[in-house]
């Protein structure tokens, strides 16, 4: 029986999430595009930098959080900045990409840092919910994806730090081979979940890490961290 909800969590379970995060964007952007035009401008003023100059830099910058609150700002970077370089640290566990491996280092970036920073300000975010004003106007899905990226942020630190720190090596370090043996079979819908994760003492966390990000990538379009992907179309919209 462990088996099967085993292979489900790692295989059609991650094709699942995918299909609906795709399918829940898709939707999402649907609505908006159909959706009745307003009239008139939603632009602001003054618009000091050229469009497409100014939409990056409050997109990426984000000089309007520094403004209201520098602590939070910092933990934006921090978050964003720290995702970044998740992102690229997960793709290198697909294969090994020479731009990124330009300066040589071992997958992943930071050596443990980037996992930290990620979980200290996931819980930044979580604690400032329970503070007014913004109590006041938050929803239990906001408390819940946040949950889920601590818990799913949490595993994949402990997963990483346990192969690249622990003193005994051996059957707790789950070969790099392995991760990318199974996520590029993923992409190439061949999918094979190799010995070296499924026989490793690990295997539980494994699945527990691919089980939780697979509930994320399916609550992001339902969800206020959908803004991840509508940022750059609302701030180009404030420049019209």
């Amino acid at each position: 029986m462990w088996s099967k909800v085993f292979y489900f969590t790692m295989v059609p379970m991650v094709y699942a999430a995918v299909a609906i995060f795709i399918g829940g964007l898709i939707f999402k952007l649907a609505v908006v595009l159909f959706s009745k035009r307003f009239k008139g401008s939603l632009a602001t003023y003054p618009k000091r930098l050229p469009r497409p100059v100014g939409v990056a830099v409050e997109a990426l910058a984000v000089p309007s959080a520094f403004k209201k609150d520098k602590v939070f700002w910092l933990f934006i970077l921090a978050f964003h900045i720290s995702f970044f370089l998740l992102f690229i640290g997960h793709l290198e566990l697909i294969r090994e990409f020479k731009w990124i491996q330009l300066i040589p280092h071992e997958v992943f970036l930071g050596a443990g840092a980037v996992g930290i920073v990620l979980i200290i300000s996931v819980l930044y975010f979580l604690f400032r919910r329970f503070r007014s004003p913004w109590r006041e106007i938050s929803v239990p899905e906001d408390f819940f994806i946040l949950i889920l990226l601590f818990l799913t942020m949490f595993l994949g630190s402990h997963l990483h730090l346990s192969a690249r720190f622990y003193a005994g090596g051996g059957a707790f370090d789950i070969p790099i081979e392995a991760y990318r043996e199974y996520l590029s079979s993923l992409l190439a819908l061949k999918p094979v979940v190799p010995d070296g994760i499924a026989y490793s003492p690990h295997y539980v966390l494994v699945a527990l890490h691919i089980f939780l990000a697979n509930l994320v990538l399916i609550l992001i379009p339902f969800s206020k961290v959908v803004h991840m992907v509508f940022a750059f179309l609302s701030l180009d919209l404030k420049r019209k």
